[in-house]
């Protein structure tokens, strides 16, 4: 074969190597970055360097590694901005960005609502070490410092940057294949769009702005509990007391009967007609703990924080009335059970309630899943258990301090 169909040859293959990998990534820059290091052997044959042989392996190989990659490439590059309708669809790429984000996560201008629903994806991420970094414009608040105890960098913004300021999610903005970042934009609430979800290699470069945004007004920011050394959070089983003590705040469960029991999902009546996807995804945060560690679903644990205080996991929260059991805490665990078949969970089982349920009980047929729940309960007889099980866990004061 002649030199000048060797070249023509090995100029088809790069071309449509080239063509194939243009049409996946949609992006010239991207995928011209990708492939440089692929075109070193034909750069030796054009100054006679290589064997034809080698640059026709080569060739072949481009054109393997492509067919291996289109499922994927065509995944993230597809996945263009999305639209985020509301709270529920927002909170689910934000739980999903937690628990699989590689390498760093940056959060700007967020209110702090978020800390408390999305707490234990965010451990998950500090426990895989993921790198968090967080500004806020509000107020300083008790969960700013729950993030200081997760490990987090926390930074306050000056004042003059608060009227400049964005509010943005942003995951591993260096990895081509794997950013993310999800932007609110306030003079959008009143609007049907909460918010836009970025993802991939598609939107790497706007991606990457936005980190450069954050850098900047980062340098601009106080960094705040600086001057505060913690260990890493890590989990811990706890004891019944530990929880119960706590349980006994609730206003309605003083006088009652608290008790750990093993409880069957299929005989426990719903007391709310909604689960949102976020809390369901974050199930399987729970369920894989409880795999790894070897517990039973859904023991008593928490999360040991930087300051020696324990955020305790509270188990589902059965409360017995006229001899039927009914779910006060807990639905998505069940629902999540329900749906996998299983017939016997942890549970704290509370008798001697004399108070009525906050919401009428309903079938678990009847249960919907919703990006933004319903609130029907009578604000009078709500138990907020959640509440009460971390009043004065985040606090900078000792737990022995908070309880006297």
């Amino acid at each position: 074969m002649t030199k000048s169909k060797t070249l023509i040859l090995a100029a088809i293959g790069v071309i449509a190597s080239v063509g194939i990998g243009i049409g996946i990534f949609n992006d010239y820059v991207t995928f011209f970055k990708m492939i440089w290091e692929w075109l070193d052997p034909l750069i030796g044959l054009l100054t006679f360097q290589v064997p034809l042989w080698i640059v026709l392996l080569q060739i072949v190989l481009v054109f393997v590694a492509l067919i291996i990659l289109i499922p994927r490439l065509r995944t993230v590059s597809s996945d263009k901005s999305t639209l985020l309708e509301n709270k529920g669809q927002y909170y689910e790429r934000f739980q999903n960005i937690l628990v699989t984000a590689q390498k760093e996560i940056l959060l700007t201008g967020l209110e702090k609502d978020w800390i408390f629903p999305l707490f234990l994806s965010l451990f998950t991420a500090r426990n895989k070490g993921v790198a968090v970094k967080v500004i806020y414009y509000n107020d300083e608040h008790e969960r700013h410092y729950l993030l200081k105890l997760l490990g987090c960098k926390v930074y306050r913004a000056n004042p003059g940057v608060k009227e400049s300021s964005f509010q943005a999610v942003i995951a591993d903005p260096n990895e081509i294949f794997h950013c993310r970042a999800i932007i609110r934009n306030p003079r959008e609430k009143g609007k049907d769009t909460y918010g836009r979800y970025y993802f991939g290699s598609h939107d790497y470069f706007a991606i990457r702005s936005l980190a450069i945004l954050f850098e900047r007004l980062k340098e601009e920011s106080e960094e705040r509990f600086a001057d505060e050394t913690h260990g890493e959070p890590q989990l811990e089983e706890l004891k019944e007391d530990f929880l119960f003590q706590r349980l006994k705040r609730v206003k309605f469960y003083t006088n009652a009967e608290l008790s750990l029991e093993e409880v069957n999902p299929f005989e426990v009546l719903p007391t709310s007609g909604f689960v949102v996807p976020f809390k369901l995804n974050q199930v399987r945060e729970v369920l894989r703990i409880h795999k790894e560690e070897g517990w039973s679903l859904f023991k008593i644990y928490g999360v040991k924080l930087g300051n020696g205080n324990v955020s305790v996991v509270v188990p589902p929260v059965v409360e017995e009335h006229d001899g039927r059991f009914y779910l006060a805490e807990g639905h998505s665990r069940f629902y999540t059970a329900r749906q996998m078949n299983i017939k016997s969970v942890i549970a704290v089982v509370v008798r001697g309630v004399k108070e009525p349920l906050p919401r009428r009980p309903t079938k678990w047929s009847l249960v919907e899943v919703a990006d933004e729940k319903k609130d029907t309960r009578d604000i009078e007889l709500a138990r907020y258990i959640e509440s009460h099980a971390h009043y004065g866990t985040w606090s900078r004061a000792s737990q022995d301090e908070i309880e006297m």
